[in-house]
């Protein structure tokens, strides 16, 4: 949805919910809403309206008002928020009306803000409400509000901003003295047509010394960058995002990382791995803290996953006899040559370890501590024991290596993706939520009917002769060959085009105007019959394969106040795709004796972004009023 629209559905909205819009503050005067006012900051307007009437009681007057002490005003004002600061507010406001106003509110905001206890807002209620100045209050609510209802900017951040975007104030600039008159002005307010009053303007002429003017050289021609390529708009954007992906993949994938005392624990080779756990034990507070069991439950881990890496891959899921038996059995068959010794000692500790852990035996400690040493010394003999790696093994391993390193990497790859992915969508959410789905998905998929409504190239100009002057996104092409209007006799007619093959939208300017001597065979000053005209584009359309046209005839006033017929309505077009599609179309005639003016726009019903441009143009559309004599 466009700004524009938005505008539009909440003045529908309050049009329809509040026809009549009023302050819900009572007041007899100026001077009496002007209290009200600077009582209700941070206040409801209820409780105000019961604590006003005895204010304008005591002081009904800014002479009164001046001459009331503190305490007075405090009294009657103890229910308000901040009393002490409003009733000091109140007697500085009633002093400075009397001293520099000659006790009447002023009505303008630079003077009322000079006032104590009135701000910007304030000053904007006052005016809004006694002068019906076009001023609007910025509160906090109007703040927030309009910043989510997408009627200003978000980087609006502050209320005077917010304030200035929300009214809009036009300036005129004329170099020329004399008198001017603005003419009528078109004003859209929601499906409403407003126009204004016109308005005479005195520019008074300045005087100039040209004796005293200095004389300078023509200035150079300075060469204009097309400040409209995407590259322009977004370079820095690019150049940052460029940086902060490079940043990315050198964090993810180059950087020398820091390793902590884990992962550099975990690095370790098996055998280290485990001497270094044994020796950890000895520093912990088991035998102190009589953690005989937490003991055994960390030497018996330590040694099963020893064997767990080095001998049989299932040592940390075996039971005791379990384990002591798959030992016995890759000895027998020769894959280890671990002694008898050594699987006994390894069987010992760990069925003591068993009592410990499932029978609540309690060993002594140095029991405890023999243990460990024994598990420390048949590691050793465990270690001496295997069998070297062989040439094929060792290959093996660094294929297994190399294979992991990739894995990594491919594991690196897919999560910058993902997150990269991950962004984009969070960014496309946050950004639909805030403009609409389908404007950001049109400005990413560069829809082409949006690109043509936020071109900066729209052209003013003026067609024909006589003249029509519309506002349009590109220049119209004048047809080569100047084509004889075949509903009149001896009517020339010039013709304006644009099209776009991938924009589903037509606009045709025709100015036709009767040769002079036809002009004076026909006696007859009435103007042509724009609905038979019309009749014409029509057939026209059909011509072109258009069907199921249903038009309709309205009155039409220009801006400039040139009265007109329009034929608008919808029919199955055939744009130059050759492929039927619903479309909407729009005639707007114009017609003195001898001159006819047209403006023809043809576009796709569906396209949000068409209809948009099709209301900028018919917005535009002044003529120039033909000379007949």
């Amino acid at each position: 949805m466009t700004k524009k629209e938005r505008y539009a559905g909440v003045i529908a909205y309050f049009e329809a919910q509040v026809p009549i819009a009023e302050t819900e503050l009572l007041y007899n005067n100026p001077f009496e809403l002007l209290v009200a006012v600077i009582l209700s900051a941070q206040c409801t307007d209820k409780r105000v309206n019961l604590t006003t009437p005895s204010i304008f009681a005591k002081f009904p007057t800014p002479q009164k008002m001046a001459k009331a002490s503190f305490d007075d005003m405090f009294a009657l004002i103890k229910s308000i928020s901040y009393p002490s600061n409003k009733s000091k507010h109140l007697i500085g406001m009633a002093g400075l009306l009397l001293s520099k106003f000659g006790g009447e509110v002023p009505m303008t905001v630079d003077e009322l803000v000079e006032l104590p206890g009135v701000g910007r807002k304030t000053a904007n209620v006052i005016t809004s409400v006694i002068d019906q100045q076009p001023n609007m209050a910025v509160d906090t609510h109007v703040f927030r509000v309009s910043k989510r209802l997408g009627l200003v900017a978000q980087k609006a951040s502050t209320p005077l901003a917010v304030e200035k975007e929300l009214i809009k104030k036009y300036g005129l600039t004329q170099f020329d003295s004399g008198a001017y008159t603005i003419p009528r002005q078109k004003i859209l307010v929601g499906d409403k047509t407003i126009f204004s009053d016109s308005l005479r303007i005195i520019v008074q002429p300045v005087a100039v010394d040209t004796t005293k003017q200095k004389l300078y050289d023509i200035k150079p021609v300075i060469h204009v960058v097309n400040q409209r390529s995407f590259f322009d708009h977004y370079y820095w954007v690019f150049i940052l995002f460029l940086v902060c992906a490079g940043g990315v993949i050198y964090w993810l994938f180059y950087r020398k990382k820091t390793l902590s005392e884990d992962e550099k624990i975990a690095a370790l080779p098996p055998y280290r791995r485990a001497k270094l756990a044994l020796d950890n034990l000895d520093e912990q507070s088991y035998f102190e803290d009589q953690k005989i069991k937490e003991f055994y439950s960390e030497l018996t881990f330590i040694l099963r996953k020893y064997l767990n890496e080095k001998v049989y891959d299932q040592s940390l899921e075996s039971t005791t006899d379990e384990l002591v038996q798959r030992l016995s059995a890759l000895r027998d068959s020769k894959h280890v040559s671990i002694n008898k010794e050594t699987i006994k000692n390894i069987q010992a500790t760990l069925q003591r370890a068993d009592l410990v852990k499932f029978a609540k035996s309690k060993p002594d400690f140095e029991i405890a501590r023999m243990d460990k040493h024994v598990i420390d010394k048949e590691i050793d003999h465990v270690r001496a024991a295997l069998p070297e790696p062989s040439e094929e093994d060792l290959l093996k391993d660094l294929a297994y290596q190399k294979e992991l390193k990739q894995k990594q990497q491919r594991k690196k790859i897919i999560v910058v993706g993902l997150s990269f992915v991950g962004v984009l969508i969070a960014a496309f959410v946050g950004f639909s939520i805030v403009y609409g789905f389908n404007s950001v998905k049109d400005t990413v998929l560069r829809n082409p009917s949006k690109l043509l409504l936020e071109t900066e190239d729209w052209v003013t100009s003026e067609y024909g002769a006589p003249g029509i002057i519309v506002e349009t996104p590109k220049v119209l092409e004048r047809q080569k060959k100047e084509k004889l209007y075949e509903t009149t006799d001896s009517l020339n007619t010039k013709v304006f085009t644009y099209d776009n093959s991938k924009v589903p939208l037509e606009i045709i300017v025709k100015s036709s105007k009767k040769n002079s001597s036809d002009n004076a065979k026909n006696s007859s000053n009435e103007p042509l019959d724009l609905i038979k005209i019309a009749d014409y584009e029509l057939s026209l359309l059909e011509k072109k394969g258009a069907v199921n046209i249903i038009p309709r005839n309205e009155k039409f006033v220009s801006p400039n106040g040139q009265e007109g017929v329009k034929t608008y309505g919808t029919a199955t077009l055939a744009f130059k795709s050759g492929r039927l599609t619903e479309g909407s179309f729009v005639i707007l005639g114009f017609s003195t004796a001898a001159v006819l003016q047209q403006l023809i726009i043809v576009w796709k019903a569906d396209d949000p972004y068409s209809k948009q441009i099709v209301e900028r143009i018919l917005n535009s559309v002044e003529l120039i009023k033909p000379n007949e004599n």
